[in-house]
């Protein structure tokens, strides 16, 4: 188990260090840019492998898989709280799959994470708490990569802080 808390970790710190280096560049530059193709490839697969693993996992509940029951019933998820969960599960993996929708997914996503990992705190299983965690950093960094504009409140902050104006990338502000 230490091992994979480990590099459970060691992955989380490298998104988030990424994630911090995204919101740097926002700073840095308040005008959002049209992302690079590989960026855009790199920030598709953070989003759509967290959205496949939430979808495999609620599909591994609704079949009751013994792990999946196992550590529900450890969580005191029984019953309907289990289908519950296993509901938001499959509907922030599909969510995140459409890309209009993608930031209401994020927060449907951030709170369903946000309850898997205060769960995992209340009876103790701290290191079960850094999946969930990876999940939603992975969704959030690929987010921004994808779609630049999603930091614009990061870019209207640096902008005033220059005393101009910001935009999305493809939006023209009037002067």
């Amino acid at each position: 188990m230490i091992p994979f808390a480990i590099v459970s970790a060691v992955v989380e710190l490298g998104l988030v260090a990424m994630l911090g280096q995204l919101v740097l560049g926002a700073l840095r530059q308040p005008r959002a840019e049209e992302p690079s193709r590989r960026r855009m490839m790199a920030g598709k697969a953070l989003v759509n492998l967290p959205a496949v693993m939430l979808i495999v996992g609620g599909i591994s509940k609704f079949t009751y898989a013994q792990f999946a029951v196992a550590e529900m019933t450890l969580l005191g998820l029984t019953g309907w709280k289990y289908l519950l969960v296993a509901m938001l599960e499959i509907l922030s993996g599909v969510t995140l799959l459409i890309e209009p929708i993608r930031a209401v997914a994020l927060l449907i996503l951030a709170a369903h994470v946000g309850g898997a990992i205060c769960s995992h705190l209340i009876v103790g299983q701290y290191s079960a708490m850094l999946p969930p965690a990876i999940l939603l950093t992975a969704s959030c960094l690929g987010t921004f990569m994808v779609h630049p504009g999603a930091l614009w409140s990061v870019r209207e902050y640096a902008a005033k802080q220059r005393g101009g104006s910001a935009a999305p990338a493809g939006v023209l502000r009037e002067q």
